[in-house]
């Protein structure tokens, strides 16, 4: 953490991910300025700029029980994972590549959706580019590249702990997975 509060709009870059902790507390990414918004306790008026190693074009976030902040990497391949109270502490966990949607199940594991399968072509993305922007870029070069016949992209599950459980699921059988949900029953429900 930087160490301010207050006002700090004028710092932001392209809002996009919001989560809730089961303490109250609510943290928003930065996708542009690769860093976080923490409102301790969901108050408006205490919100604090968070810099935190190995952000990179944060897509969504999720908080698990145990107050432990899970991060996707649309700019990356990896998912960091950091507890709520000591940021400094993160890890940064190898996924699949631009990491996209994030979600846990009642077990704590976390399952993440990945818009590239390791390996394959990418598309360059600017510093700084912001997630729509992103996104044009991004579907121009699957649809030049890729197609139902020739899909990319995976899911990656860790467990609570951050220990990959499964990795490139789905290979060659999701389509650039974006959002990923899990229902009551534990079925994982992504959309590519």
């Amino acid at each position: 953490a930087d160490g301010r509060d207050g006002e700090f709009v004028h710092e932001l870059g392209m809002m996009h991910g919001v989560g809730y902790a089961p303490n109250g507390d609510v943290w928003i990414v930065d996708s542009t300025g690769d860093k976080l918004v923490h409102f301790p306790g969901g108050d408006p008026q205490k919100g604090r700029l968070v810099e935190v190693a190995g952000l990179a074009a944060p897509f969504a976030i999720t908080i698990d029980r145990n107050n432990v902040v899970w991060v996707s990497n649309s700019g990356g391949a990896t998912v960091v994972r950091f507890p709520g109270d000591a940021p400094e502490k993160a890890q940064s966990l190898r996924a699949g590549i631009s990491v996209r949607g994030i979600a846990l199940d009642s077990k704590g594991n976390l399952w993440a959706g990945s818009n590239f399968t390791p390996g394959d072509p990418l598309p360059e993305y600017p510093k700084g580019v912001g997630i729509l922007q992103q996104f044009l870029i991004g579907a121009k070069f699957v649809e030049d590249k890729y197609s139902v016949e020739h899909p990319t992209g995976v899911i990656t599950v860790f467990d609570k702990d951050g220990k990959t459980l499964l990795e490139n699921v789905g290979n060659r059988g999701i389509f650039a997975p974006w959002g990923v949900s899990i229902d009551g029953q534990d079925n994982a429900w992504v959309a590519g």
